[in-house]
């Protein structure tokens, strides 16, 4: 075959991965036609209709995707149909940058693989025709993970810096995303020992944070970063009331919840106070509490961790309060944490294969490090499994790799896998790791 058929056949098949993921999305919508928008979907609406009414905000949600939203209702109005629709966009742009990434660290049918699995897994139809925070951050943080990596070759300081300032919107999208916007440069500069790159990208990131604190602070006279809203998180993640492993549960209602009267007679008498005021005043009791109780903190971390890495429940959960489908979503909601482990195990993998052919040798250990800075936020202040959605993509890209690996030389890379008996001890530890953590979140949450 020549190249030039070489590449149109390369194109052909991500034009038909592309038309797979539309069409799937095409029946999610249709599928959710009456139904409302659920969880973060329906702040996110809220918090752009008050920017098309007036253009103010009251900077108590970060503000990426109600911005974004408000755009889409300027052009096209503001309804469900057209906030579902918005999302479409990134989605397509989001596949075009796993598979840009995916063949940038390995190969064009490791890209094909990883636009396969983001285009079937439920969560990621969901995300797509939602406007949740998480779709849009997942494209912002695997755009900036391939400008990193193109940056070692060429343009290092334009490209660094344009990562840099998607890393920014990432943090005004999900606020503790912050850390990684601070801590990636850091990493590549560490990495690499280019310093003008880790600055260029460092300091593009703080411009768009400052900027986005700057205007709070002419609007409001008081400093905060980003939102107050994740003030609140930091109280109700880490508080007296806060329990040892379901540390998000503060958020539901626990109205006439036996041992909660304290809890809400206490948040209640903060919330009288104005944003900024309440902000402070959550901190500073999550603070003492902390630390008065550091071995309460540390179960509470440790319970963090395990949520973070557990299967995802948002698809499922908002199909069963809102949709209505009957048992088709508990039917969704197994076949998603299912999806979710084959992406896991095929991200696993890619850290026991033999990195033969691959282009960007140091992408194994920089993408975990990205991985691992986003997540730290979440691991010390306020968790759930539905928080690792934005690296749902960087896992496909790692899943994409490994299982068009398994595919090419089966024989020859599972044997790379196991080919010593530390490595079977490690890889056996791993999936036992993931199986508890699984069989814990099923027990204690989905069961109950």
């Amino acid at each position: 075959m020549t190249q030039p058929n070489r590449a149109r056949e390369r194109n052909r098949t991500l034009g038909l991965l592309l038309v797979l993921g539309l069409a799937l999305r095409g029946g999610g919508l249709w599928l959710l036609r009456d139904a409302p928008l659920a969880a973060e979907g329906q702040v996110n609406d809220l918090e752009a209709a008050k920017l098309l009414e007036d253009g103010q905000s009251d900077y108590y949600w970060p503000p990426a995707v109600p911005a974004y939203l408000a755009v889409t209702y300027r052009l096209f109005g503001r309804s469900i149909p057209a906030a579902r629709a918005a999302m479409i966009p990134p989605y397509c742009l989001l596949s075009l940058v796993v598979y840009l990434l995916t063949a940038r660290v390995s190969n064009r049918r490791a890209a094909n693989m990883a636009v396969l699995l983001l285009a079937v897994l439920p969560s990621s139809i969901f995300l797509s025709i939602s406007p949740q925070p998480y779709l849009l951050t997942g494209l912002l943080v695997v755009a900036a993970a391939y400008l990193t990596l193109l940056a070692r070759d060429r343009l290092a300081g334009l490209f660094s810096a344009v990562a840099g300032l998607l890393l920014g919107l990432a943090a005004l999208a999900q606020p503790f995303a912050a850390l990684l916007a601070a801590g990636w440069p850091v990493l590549v500069w560490a990495r690499w020992k280019r310093l003008a790159g880790g600055a260029a990208m460092l300091a593009a990131a703080a411009l768009v944070v400052g900027l986005w604190c700057a205007r709070i602070y002419r609007r409001t006279g008081r400093f905060t970063f980003i939102n107050y809203g994740v003030s609140k998180e930091i109280f109700l993640g880490n508080c007296g009331w806060t329990p040892l492993y379901k540390t998000w549960w503060l958020t539901s209602d626990r109205q006439g919840e036996e041992g909660f009267n304290d809890f809400e007679a206490l948040a209640n008498q903060i919330e009288k106070h104005d944003f900024p005021t309440q902000a402070q005043l959550f901190r500073e009791h999550a603070y003492r509490h902390v630390w008065a109780r550091p071995d309460l903190f540390a179960c509470r971390v440790a319970s963090r961790i395990r949520v973070f890495l557990a299967s995802h429940t948002l698809t499922g959960a908002v199909l069963v309060k809102t949709a209505g489908f009957g048992r088709a979503d508990y039917g969704v909601l197994a076949l998603d944490a299912l999806l979710y482990f084959v992406v896991v195990f095929g991200a696993v993998l890619f850290f026991f294969l033999e990195p033969a052919g691959a282009r960007s040798p140091d992408a194994r250990y920089l993408l975990l490090g990205m991985m691992v800075l986003f997540a730290v936020p979440y691991w010390l202040i306020f968790a759930h499994a539905n928080h690792h959605l934005p690296l749902v993509p960087l896992l496909c890209v790692l899943a994409g790799i490994s299982f068009a690996r398994l595919l090419g030389d089966r024989r020859e890379a599972w044997r790379g896998c196991i080919s010593t008996r530390r490595r079977k001890l490690l890889l056996a530890g791993v999936g036992f790791v993931f199986a508890a953590i699984e069989v814990e979140w099923i027990a204690i949450v989905l069961l109950t």
